[in-house]
């Protein structure tokens, strides 16, 4: 008896430990699993299952020694003392495998991107749906694991909450609103989340903030099919001057589904407004656009000409609405030759268009004659010309100013001082009056004139133009006639004193 009763009670022991260590095999090849190909997780978790196993062990032990303790108490064979140490270290065994249950399972949740999806409204503004799944362990896998304890189920979070979600683009938040919160996500649920996208982006980042971890996905964002072609100019508004061009970034985006050609169209720009489309590196034109295999954004440049002058359906400081169109081959030979903006609106042709606005601005311009550029006076006379300021702009010019740089010691004198107003293609004259200080030499001196004014505000000027005053001798025409005088009588004498000697032979 006594050599077959150590037997079998090692025979049980084995047994015993065969099938603790069978079901830790089965709840590390669970977690393996969903760690390894059912759950995507990182590294560091691997290490939790493994600190899940040795908790396990420990409550195990701890538990046996309870219930030892307790029959062991009931037939008074241990003290008070040492039971209640058994006890506080099967709760503590207790704790401690929760904690590692909780870290080890509770790790195992993660928020999947399952789809996403993009889209224009008609207001031009870009729409993007996430549609977000949640996996992790439900209560049914835990409980094929045997984690169960007498009053159900341990306490595992089989549930997330305050799931926060935000947009990326180049490191920047581009979803409008910035974070959207989702309250719940049970695994196997799903949650679509909408945003609109501040900066149209063909791919973004999902940042997902959820059990105290950072999560980051990449998304190519898909478009909704038979949108055709989303076309994007900036800047929304412009002003050029008249006779001058303008010029806007035309972005055109082949949504899945739409023809790759497409035909592009300017309406309701006044006929005095050529327009054209440009290749933005080679300067070629372009009628249609092309999208090559594998290419959904092409970029182009919108270049208006406008008149020189205002005209009545190109009025100054007033804006023109047009539209920018890139339409299929069939859409296109059903517009009207001279379609109209209005009409596009009314029919809702809204999608395949973006609607801008041109402000003409009239620019002002002056323009001096001077009438003697070389006046000539006396050292005791003044100079005077008569200046003529036109304005050969298109924009009427305020306080029209004649600035004149006089020669040193000289006075200067321009009446009337200031011009109020000068509508396009008016004149005004001037007097320029300059008075040379007194005993002033002989000779030629420069002054210099420009014309100033204010157009809508702005500072506007001509080129100098230098008038040459002639300053002649004090006496110079008294001096002339005598000299002329004085070459007459000799030629006179030399005449007389020529006859008398022809008379004496």
């Amino acid at each position: 008896m006594t050599c077959v009763r150590p037997f079998r009670s090692s025979r049980f022991a084995l047994a015993r430990a065969v099938g603790r260590w069978w079901r830790l095999w089965v709840l590390g090849m669970g977690l393996g699993w969903l760690l390894g190909g059912g759950i995507p997780a990182s590294a560091q978790d691997v290490p939790k299952v493994f600190q899940l196993q040795r908790a396990r062990i420990q409550l195990e032990e701890a538990r046996k020694d309870y219930e030892r303790a307790v029959r062991m108490r009931e037939v008074g064979l241990i003290s008070e003392e040492d039971f209640s140490r058994k006890e506080a270290s099967y709760r503590r065994a207790q704790v401690e495998f929760q904690e590692a249950l909780v870290g080890a399972v509770g790790g195992l949740h993660r928020v999947l991107v399952a789809a996403s999806q993009k889209w224009v409204d008609d207001r031009g503004r870009i729409h993007v749906r996430v549609v977000l799944r949640a996996v992790g362990p439900d209560a049914d896998l835990l409980e094929s694991w045997g984690l169960r304890e007498e009053g159900g189920l341990l306490s595992v979070p089989l549930e997330l909450r305050d799931v926060y979600v935000s947009l990326l683009h180049e490191g920047l938040v581009v979803s409008d609103p910035y974070h959207v919160r989702v309250p719940v996500l049970s695994p196997g649920q799903t949650y679509s989340v909408d945003f609109i996208l501040l900066k149209d982006a063909e791919a973004v980042e999902v940042l997902l903030l959820y059990a105290g971890r950072e999560d980051r996905q990449k998304v190519l964002l898909m478009q909704v099919p038979s949108q055709g072609v989303r076309v994007t100019v900036t800047p929304l508004s412009q002003e050029a001057d008249f006779g001058g061009t303008a010029a806007w970034e035309v972005t055109l985006e082949r949504f899945a589904g739409a023809d790759p050609v497409c035909h592009l169209r300017v309406v309701g720009l006044p006929e005095e407004v050529a327009a054209e489309f440009l290749d933005p590196q080679t300067s070629a034109r372009w009628t249609q656009a092309r999208f090559p295999e594998g290419v959904t954004t092409l970029r182009l440049t919108l270049r208006l000409y406008l008149p020189p002058h205002p005209t009545e359906r190109v009025p100054p400081d007033r804006p023109v609405r047009f539209a920018v169109l890139c339409l299929p081959e069939g859409e296109a030979a059903r517009l009207p030759a001279s379609p109209s903006l209005a009409d596009l609106e009314r029919t809702g042709r809204q999608r395949p268009m973006a609607v801008v606005e041109l402000i003409s601005r009239g620019t002002g311009r002056l323009a001096v004659e001077i009438s003697n550029l070389y006046p000539a006076i006396r050292p005791d006379q003044a100079a005077e010309v008569e200046v003529t300021v036109q304005n050969a702009g298109s924009r009427r010019v305020d306080d029209v100013r004649v600035r004149v740089q006089a020669p040193l010691d000289w006075r200067s004198e321009v009446l009337p001082p200031s011009i109020r107003a000068l509508d396009p293609d008016a004149s005004a004259r001037v007097r320029l009056r300059l008075e040379p200080p007194r005993d002033v030499p002989m000779g030629d001196y420069e002054a210099r004139l420009r014309a100033e004014a204010v157009s809508a505000g702005r500072p506007i000027t001509t080129d100098e133009k230098v008038l040459r005053v002639h300053v002649t001798g004090r006496s110079g025409g008294w001096g002339l006639g005598l000299l002329i005088v004085t070459l007459v009588g000799l030629c006179l004498g030399i005449v007389l004193w020529g006859i008398r000697l022809t008379r004496r032979h």
